[in-house]
């Protein structure tokens, strides 16, 4: 709803009432229903049906690893699991939040799931932006101060927070931007935000792509420029506070065409 009334576009919660024309656009934003009258529309952004298959994580993690983009381990069934495959992670198909993970240390129990994926044991998290095929914005978790939640659940009901400004290693985001990129278009999504794990021993496993990503002010004026420009209208960048443009230490983010990276030495 603040993307919108940021972007002056016409918001809406659901398609039930609406009829559309041959001139207007549709955005979706993490929302898949009535998914039959994007053909409707002038253009979509983000399609229902592209949506429905984002959002099943099971899916998503099994199309990764078809095509050969790094992906945690998958096992679709308990019994498959051996000693050796320990940890694992129980999931379900559809989650948000990281509500469904649960750790599994032993073969003792079985822990129901859809699946279960190998643990990763990680040494941080990335979340990238990407729009229309480019990476715009490169973010990594961070754990806060008064974190009382799961040390390997990196979201903001765990206690971690997604931070711009950190010491950027070039070499390693820019494999991540690629992986990001291909991502996004493997699924068939015209924007999207990808949690990418990098494991202690500096490999890099995609874990999801969100077609609904949480945006902050500044997320959200980036956006909408992306967003204007996708759809031909004019972007005067002095309409944006928060876009900072080549401004070195006192920049923010990482659409790369506003700023260089900046490595914090």
């Amino acid at each position: 709803m603040k993307l919108a009334e940021l972007a002056k576009f016409t918001f809406s919660k659901g398609l039930s009432n609406i009829q559309p024309t041959r001139d207007d656009v549709l955005i979706r934003y993490g929302v898949s229903s009535y998914s039959d009258k994007d053909y409707m529309f002038g253009s979509v952004l983000n399609y229902g049906n592209v949506i429905k298959l984002s959002s099943n994580k099971l899916n998503c993690n099994l199309l990764f690893l078809q095509k050969k983009i790094p992906s945690p381990e998958v096992f679709l069934n308990f019994n498959d699991i051996r000693n050796e495959d320990l940890p694992v992670l129980r999931r379900l198909k559809y989650h948000s939040r990281g509500s469904d993970i649960k750790r599994i240390d032993n073969l003792s129990s079985v822990v129901h799931g859809d699946y279960y994926s190998k643990f990763i044991d990680s040494k941080c998290e990335y979340r990238i932006l990407v729009f229309d095929g480019k990476a715009i914005r490169v973010q990594l978790k961070v754990k806060s101060e008064d974190n009382q939640g799961s040390d390997y659940i990196h979201n903001y009901e765990n206690g971690f927070l997604l931070k711009d400004n950190f010491a950027h290693d070039v070499e390693l985001e820019n494999k991540l931007i690629a992986m990001s990129e291909r991502a996004v278009a493997t699924v068939g999504l015209d924007f999207g935000a990808v949690d990418i794990l990098v494991s202690k021993d500096n490999e890099p496993y995609v874990l999801e792509v969100n077609s609904a990503p949480r945006l902050n002010k500044y997320g959200r004026q980036l956006f909408t420029i992306y967003l204007y420009r996708k759809l031909g209208r004019e972007v005067n960048l002095n309409d944006f506070s928060r876009i900072k443009v080549n401004e070195g230490r006192n920049s923010t983010g990482l659409p790369v065409e506003f700023r260089e990276i900046i490595i914090n030495r």
